[in-house]
């Protein structure tokens, strides 16, 4: 049986969900509440039934907010089994729309609903980034002292199986994702700005290499402190999510060695997975990689920064491998893509995202 081709599979996913993050966005900021009829009475009772089930499941991870963030909530609940089936049924994206308009949805932590999740979701990652990331679990690998640990120190509980990304979970994501393009079509225009386009079709197109470059050149440290302000969450500062990164990869080499040298294994637990989600590698390309803190609490030395260089320098030249090249390059186009989102605001301009990924670096 031939193996998963991972890369292939998430550019696939990207693209057949082009236009539902411009869709989703026009979604959440143009429905007004009350505007729609009750969901209907089989789609409501199965969407209360689903948000039973992921409190039992994840009640408390979401009684977590600070570890977790949003975007560990929405990889949550567009990596669930359970909750890709119910939001694959048909009309299920319009019963979820009709109970967040009328306010009936039971919540699952202060701020966090099922159908806010779901859209915002959409609305803020690329497809490849929610299937392929692991939640912040707050686990422990199952096995080493993991000495180094401080502002990210983990629970007692540990995480014995790595989170894998199989055949199985893509198809529940692609059939959830094809009924959500379908709703998304009947409410919100499909259609993306010519510049929107354009940066996408260049994302895409990126070798990985590309792409390390262009985040090299883009991450400073002006724009990852406008995106890290700690408005929202007081861990999140450029200095401690720089820092967080260097807790976890001072022991890269070490969890990497413990899992025989497979960095799908070691990509796939929760506390690794937080420590190179988007937000944290911004921090660490503008404040580490760029002759900033490369030390952070009880990270002293300098073998935390050496395995961060080391990774994108292995992504960079594929040297990593394809399912862990692949994993990787999902997490550095969602860090543009972040960027791209918020370029006004942390003060970057269209054309300068699109140059750095286009041409080379001036």
């Amino acid at each position: 049986m031939p193996s998963l081709d991972l890369r292939a599979a998430f550019d696939r996913l990207d693209r057949d969900m082009a236009g539902a993050a411009a869709a989703a966005r026009r979604l959440l900021l143009r429905k007004r509440p009350g505007s729609r009829g009750e969901a209907p009475g089989v789609l409501g009772a199965r969407l209360d039934e689903l948000e039973e089930g992921l409190l039992a499941r994840y009640g408390r991870d979401f009684a977590d907010p600070n570890w977790h963030g949003p975007t560990s909530f929405q990889r949550i609940i567009w990596q669930d089994a359970k909750a890709l089936e119910a939001l694959a049924k048909a009309g299920a994206f319009d019963a979820l729309m009709r109970r967040r308009e009328r306010g009936t949805e039971t919540p699952l932590a202060p701020r966090l609903t099922l159908s806010g999740a779901v859209f915002e979701g959409l609305a803020r990652n690329r497809p490849s980034y929610l299937v392929s990331a692991c939640p912040n679990w707050r686990l422990r690998p199952p096995f080493g002292t993991l000495g180094r640990l401080d502002d990210m120190a983990v629970g007692p509980n540990a995480q014995h199986e790595p989170f894998l990304v199989s055949e199985t979970r893509l198809e529940a994501t692609r059939r959830a994702g094809h009924a959500a393009m379908a709703f998304l079509a009947e409410t919100q225009s499909p259609d993306v700005s010519e510049a929107d386009s354009a940066f996408r079709t260049a994302l895409g197109a990126a070798p990985s290499w590309k792409l390390v470059e262009a985040l090299s050149h883009l991450c400073t440290r002006t724009a990852a402190g406008r995106l890290m302000d700690g408005s929202n969450n007081p861990s999140v500062t450029l200095h401690r999510m720089n820092g967080q990164c260097l807790e976890v990869m001072s022991h890269f080499d070490d969890l990497l060695r413990a899992f025989d040298g497979d960095p799908v294994r070691v990509l796939g637990l929760g506390l690794v997975s937080h420590a190179l989600d988007a937000k944290h590698l911004i921090a660490v390309f503008a404040e580490g990689l760029s002759g900033g803190e490369t030390h952070y609490r009880l990270v002293t030395g300098d073998g935390a920064i050496s395995a961060v260089r080391a990774l994108l320098a292995d992504t960079a030249t594929d040297r990593l491998g394809g399912e862990a090249g692949a994993l990787m390059r999902a997490r550095l186009q969602q860090c543009l893509d972040l960027l791209w989102q918020d370029r006004t605001h942390i003060g970057l301009s269209g054309a300068a995202l699109l140059s750095a990924l286009e041409g080379s670096a001036e």
